[in-house]
């Protein structure tokens, strides 16, 4: 097994299933009414809050909401949105989407491992 494999395989067992919604085409026009065509990926990740520290290294009193996912299926992207516990048979109108607003990537060797991602407060 490779390490990215090894760290999928150790989120499974902790995490929980999510839907990745990735936009593969949208209106060129933003007064076109078209909508969006989308592709929706099942992740598995772990959810927490993290505690957020300012440039000077102060903890702020605020915390962000973040998911990590291994890097063995779709690569999250800033924009992209996820249906927290959602899995992708089970979406719907009702679903609640969370815009990626950031992407870190832990890589080793040019290879990614681990993608955490921050989510925006609230949803769409």
């Amino acid at each position: 097994m490779s390490d990215a494999e090894d760290i999928a395989a150790a989120l499974a067992e902790v995490g929980v299933t999510h839907c990745l919604r990735k936009e593969i085409s949208g209106p060129s026009n933003p007064y076109d009414p078209a909508p969006a065509s989308y592709e929706y990926h099942d992740i598995t990740g772990y959810e927490y809050d993290r505690q957020v520290i300012d440039m000077s290294g102060t903890l702020v009193q605020k915390t962000q909401r973040t998911i990590a996912i291994g890097a063995t299926g779709a690569a999250p992207a800033k924009q992209d949105e996820i249906a927290v516990g959602v899995a992708s048979i089970d979406v719907s109108s009702d679903t609640v989407w969370s815009v990626i607003t950031e992407v870190r990537t832990t890589q080793i060797s040019g290879g990614a491992l681990l993608f955490e991602v921050d989510l925006a407060a609230g949803g769409v």
